[in-house]
């Protein structure tokens, strides 16, 4: 059997999916020649056998299910954030409750085929063609993992699409897939640097008003697309690969709902929490420890190691910020508090600030701002030792 091939089209064909997304930065969009993106379809009984023994081989070890109904009805389920990444106003996430089918058949007869219970709603339904609304998952950034949810359709006059995002960066930098019952077509895209790249994908048979799977698995540049268990997009992405959010998205006026969402993922070591450790083990004396920065381009900084696990992933404060903006050291002593807090800059191979450090201390009568900074300043250095950039604290 012959291996048959497929590409991305020229730049000049955006593909329909792709024309109404925001528009990025004035930077140049990457560079998707046949060299760099290849669609394979079709693989040889041989690659498929070795695809699935490679994958078998480094099988998540995580996984995070994201359990609707455990949230408060009519909001917007906590860690998620809605964005328009098109034109238009935002949609509006919310909680409802739904009639839901079970996951697995009943064992038996008399056991309940349909059940109430929370489900995530994308509920505006404004008549805008170009609408991109979306929900990102502001917790972890994952790059090899698989996302499942299931989705249903409800109603839309100008569009009936809906799906996942995945990979996302930032606005202008993401991955999605999805559905449309208008057309009765199932795509994958991406958007670099505010560009949309023509999508993949083929015809398969969507009804709204019924619950689909949806499933999308990410092995390095590898990446495979489910719908109601049979693979509808397999691509091989020859780009660099960063981790990213995932969330859900829904086109134009589309009211649409999720549930039984989850994440499997390998998990990866924080380098951020090890350089911490042995940073505390060094100088067991001091009160606390943190260390901040962006683990996302462009991205507000969080929390990336603390000694207080309660802190991490939790936005940076306002003195963290200010360091990492200013590349200046900060100090702060409460009113009636024997600590200080020393907040210092980490700076990455060029000599610019990338993520900060926060020392907190034992205070002492006459304690002046050069004295403090004088007894962290060991600290700062073991830390600023493993740091040439940000991607020095971030998983990879």
């Amino acid at each position: 059997m012959t291996r048959r091939e497929a590409r991305f089209p020229g730049r000049g064909d955006t593909g329909q999916w792709a024309t109404h997304l925001k528009a990025g930065p004035s930077r140049q969009p990457a560079d998707l020649s046949d060299t760099r993106l290849l669609v394979r379809w079709g693989f040889m009984r041989s690659v498929v056998l070795c695809s699935v023994l490679l994958l078998a081989s480094s099988a998540p070890a995580a996984e995070r299910k994201f359990d609707f109904s455990a949230d408060a009805l009519e909001q917007t389920p906590p860690e998620f954030q809605s964005m328009n990444l098109g034109k238009g106003k935002p949609g509006e996430w919310k909680v409802i409750l739904d009639e839901v089918p079970p996951l697995l058949a009943p064992l038996s007869s008399k056991a309940p085929s349909i059940s109430r219970r929370g489900v995530l709603a994308q509920t505006s339904s404004m008549a805008a063609a170009a609408r991109f609304t979306a929900l990102i998952f502001q917790g972890d950034a994952y790059r090899n993992f698989k996302l499942t949810t299931r989705f249903k359709i409800v109603s839309g006059a100008l569009q009936q699409t809906a799906g996942l995002v995945f990979r996302f960066e930032n606005e202008s930098n993401f991955y999605f897939a999805g559905a449309s019952a208008l057309d009765q077509e199932f795509r994958c895209s991406k958007v670099v640097n505010g560009q949309g790249k023509p999508p993949i994908g083929q015809t398969e048979v969507i009804s709204n008003g019924v619950w689909h799977d949806l499933a999308v698995e990410c092995q390095g540049t590898r990446i495979v697309c489910s719908l109601d268990g049979k693979e509808v997009v397999k691509l091989i992405d020859a780009v660099e690969v960063r981790p990213g959010k995932i969330g859900f998205w829904t086109r134009g006026d589309t009211v649409s709902y999720f549930v039984d969402t989850a994440v499997s993922y390998q998990e990866r070591e924080n380098p951020a929490t090890r350089i911490l450790q042995d940073a505390l083990k060094a100088y067991p004396r001091i009160l606390g420890l943190k260390i901040s920065g962006s683990p996302v381009t462009n991205q507000p900084p969080i929390v990336l190691a603390s000694s207080d696990p309660k802190e991490v992933g939790q936005p940076a404060d306002e003195m963290e910020r200010n360091v990492i903006r200013e590349g200046k050291k900060y100090f702060a002593r409460p009113k009636g508090v024997k600590v200080i807090t020393i907040c210092a800059p980490l700076v990455d191979r060029n000599g610019d600030p990338c993520a900060a450090v926060s020392v907190k201390m034992e205070s002492f009568p006459g304690q002046t701002e050069a004295t403090a900074a004088v007894r962290a300043q060991p600290v700062v250095r073991l830390v600023q030792a493993h740091v040439q950039s940000v991607e020095d604290l971030t998983p990879q």
